[in-house]
């Protein structure tokens, strides 16, 4: 198994979600939950959206999305 690295400088992170969110929001979507939850993408990607107790739109189209690839 690899070593993942933990991105700890807020900078880094608020950088990396700037870049997200401009570019491709699903993919921002994903990153904002696993530093939010600690969520595996193997987790999150397993997500279905009744295991979700708030969502909104934006979030069930790119969880269907990505399923669809």
């Amino acid at each position: 198994m690899n070593f993942v690295q933990l991105i700890r400088d807020t900078e880094q992170i608020q950088q990396i979600k700037e870049y997200l969110r401009e570019n491709n929001e699903c993919n921002y979507i994903l990153f904002v939950m696993g530093i939010n939850t600690g969520l595996r993408i193997s987790d999150i990607l397993k997500l279905k959206v009744s295991d979700l107790k708030y969502s909104n739109i934006l979030f069930v189209f790119c969880i269907l999305q990505l399923h669809k690839i």
